[in-house]
């Protein structure tokens, strides 16, 4: 039988808060079995799933998506080019964010460049003003 874990267990092991896994499973991110107990108890491929939500929020993609990919995955084998197509948009979504944010870290860096170079040339004036300055004392 598959090791089985409890949901205090999984929120170590994900490092999701257990409160996070409650609200995941309400909304239908996740279906996890219970114990004869209630107890919910998690499998590997749950915490594989979970990691696969994680990375999901991690590149913002909506819970809403999330959950409608969730629910596609459940439909079964009918489903996979629907599926494939969301993680397809999603990368293309991606992939813009990040020649977004390239494009402001050159403009950042730009700026640096610009500051470090005028932060040397008032140094040099302030040290050129007091030399001047004591020269003519």
């Amino acid at each position: 039988m598959a090791e089985q874990y409890t949901i205090q267990q999984v929120a170590n092991i994900t490092e999701v808060s257990a409160h996070t896994l409650r609200y995941y499973e309400r909304i239908g991110l996740l279906t996890i079995r219970r114990a004869s107990n209630g107890h919910r108890r998690y499998t590997d491929s749950d915490i594989g799933w979970i990691r696969f939500i994680m990375l999901l929020r991690e590149t913002d993609m909506p819970l809403t998506e999330i959950a409608t990919f969730m629910q596609l995955e459940q439909d079964g084998q009918t489903t996979v080019d629907k599926r494939l197509h969301m993680l397809e948009d999603h990368r293309h979504d991606l992939i813009q964010h990040i020649h977004k944010l390239n494009g402001f870290l050159n403009k950042l860096d730009a700026k640096i460049d610009y500051y470090s170079h005028v932060t040397t040339e008032l140094c040099d004036c302030v040290t050129a003003e007091v030399k001047a300055t004591s020269e003519g004392a």
